[in-house]
């Protein structure tokens, strides 16, 4: 009886700890994830883009490395092979005039697509000593354009951190 009584107790502790805890940080956003795939090919209209929407969300911190795995192919263009990039403007809150996280060496965030399938290609970004905390959002271009999936893309989230886990991004 006093062992059932005694786990009763801890259970209801934990509950208690739980559903406090639960409303002040948002687990979803604790875990990093550096990596995203991009399927990209020729769409209906005949042009190289995206072949989804902007798939999930990166989640780093500063001195970290993220990747957006490139798979697919398009043909060349006028002779010479199509481009993907990441728009190094990332923006806050739709505002302002783009934040680049990034360092110019070991950063390579243009890159030109395979005409063949074969093997991916990877896109990188070496993010700076000090960065901005945020949620940020970031634009993938082809040949200088947005990236389009049968219409706009959506552009990616990226949430970053000084020193991770760093909590909330509400601001």
């Amino acid at each position: 009886m006093r062992r059932t009584a005694s786990v009763v107790v801890a259970v209801l502790a934990m509950l208690t700890v739980g559903s406090s805890c639960r409303h002040k940080i948002k687990v979803s956003h604790l875990d990093k994830k550096e990596w995203i795939v991009l399927p990209i090919g020729v769409n209906a209209d005949g042009v190289c883009a995206l072949q989804e929407k902007q798939p999930g969300e990166l989640r780093t911190e500063a001195k970290s490395q993220v990747v957006w795995i490139v798979v697919g192919s398009c043909p060349l263009k006028d002779g010479k092979p199509q481009t993907i990039e990441i728009k190094r403007a990332f923006l806050k809150n739709g505002q302002g005039q783009g934040y680049d996280p990034f360092n110019d060496t070991g950063s390579k965030l243009k890159e030109d697509i395979p005409s063949a399938e074969g093997s991916g290609i990877r896109l990188k970004g070496k993010l700076k000593d000090a960065v901005e905390k945020g949620r940020y959002k970031y634009t993938i271009l082809i040949n200088g354009q947005d990236a389009q999936w049968r219409s706009r893309a959506d552009d990616g989230d990226f949430y970053l951190c000084p020193v991770w886990p760093c909590g909330d991004f509400n601001d």
